[in-house]
């Protein structure tokens, strides 16, 4: 039995794939049907009292039949969508390894770095500012290195353009969060700039240290973390955040809580959106480490156009400014995200 579908092209990676219409899924179910139920009526008529010749004829038929059904599945294989699509490819096995041992040689550099590197650095004199900014460097140093790493062992590839635009004064930086590594990228690759960090991570025996030494802002409570992070901003520091609080929901919208939009309706000089992308998922939310993608993820961040919020306070109050700001954020996203796609 041959199958015949419309032939379709994966933009994501050139593939080409056979499209199964329904009437011909309800055939394929039929034949495979067929065939299980030949294997009963043999097996059924392989009784005690069965000559031994009529048994060899039944087994001949038998095999004659298993050779017809193993064709059969070897066409689906060849053809479905699941298998030309969703094969295990890019050195799978690997990759899974290699995702594990990068996780582990997260955690101890984390460890490394809080324990023996920064109070290192804590017994150089120099101000209070300067030594925040030394520990920034450094740990923005080790986040550049790890991601380099990932790419090297093949866990991932990735794409930057215009990060040369972040880390400036007064400067906020809003991105979406699909990923666990996002943070990895932002902080890595503008290491000047403070950041909001969920509190699981400040409990965290392994990230602890570094988020101290580092001089980051807490997300908990909510009014103290709109206050430190406005604080870092009116002192010429570059604030990262991620208005949607935590990783992005697969397959829902994206929805920005309004601490962000209220920080930059406070303190911010200029508001600069971050687009990241990662195809295929992996590492979003409720996602286990080992649940990794059939083929190598390919991570891409875009810096976007400045965003000015002085228009946005003229003539309002904060609360107003802050709301009709989130709004203008989310469209920004959803518009940019949806034409990447």
């Amino acid at each position: 039995m041959l199958l015949d579908g419309a032939r379709e092209v994966l933009p994501e990676t050139g593939e080409e794939k056979v499209v199964i219409i329904p009437d011909q899924e309800a055939r394929l179910s039929e034949e495979v049907g067929k065939v299980f139920l030949q294997v009963l009526r043999y097996a059924l008529k392989m009784g005690p009292r069965v000559a031994v010749s009529r048994r060899f004829a039944l087994l001949h038929q038998f095999r004659l039949h298993l050779l017809l059904a193993a064709r059969t599945l070897r066409h689906i294989r060849r053809r479905c969508n699941t298998t030309s699509v969703d094969r295990r490819r890019d050195r799978y096995h690997w990759r899974l390894v290699a995702t594990g041992l990068c996780f582990a040689l997260f955690g101890v550099s984390c460890l490394a770095l809080g324990l023996i590197v920064f109070p290192l650095l804590q017994l150089v004199p120099a101000s209070t500012a300067r030594r925040r900014v030394r520990v920034r460097r450094t740990l923005g140093a080790a986040l550049r290195w790890f991601a380099r790493v990932m790419r090297a062992v093949g866990v991932l590839a990735y794409q930057l353009e215009g990060v040369a635009q972040l880390g400036r004064p007064g400067q906020m930086i809003l991105a979406n969060h699909p990923t666990l590594i996002d943070v990895v990228f932002l902080l890595g690759f503008a290491p000047s700039s403070s950041c909001i960090v969920k509190q699981a991570l400040w409990d965290n025996p392994f990230t602890r240290a570094p988020l101290l030494a580092a001089g980051y802002v807490s997300n908990s409570p909510t009014d103290l973390m709109i206050e430190g992070a406005a604080t870092a901003l009116r002192e010429g520091q570059s604030v990262i955040i991620f208005p949607e609080g935590s990783r992005t929901v697969p397959g829902q919208p994206l929805h920005f809580h309004r601490g962000a939009a209220a920080i930059a309706m406070r303190a911010a000089t200029v508001v600069t959106p971050v687009f990241i992308r990662c195809v295929p998922p992996t590492l979003g939310k409720r996602e286990p480490w080992y649940r990794i993608p059939n083929r190598r993820a390919n991570f891409s961040l875009r810096v976007g156009a400045d965003i000015d919020p002085e228009p946005f306070r003229r003539g309002v109050s904060g609360p107003i400014a802050a709301r009709r700001f989130n709004e203008h954020l989310l469209k920004v996203f959803t518009t940019e995200l949806a034409a990447a796609e």
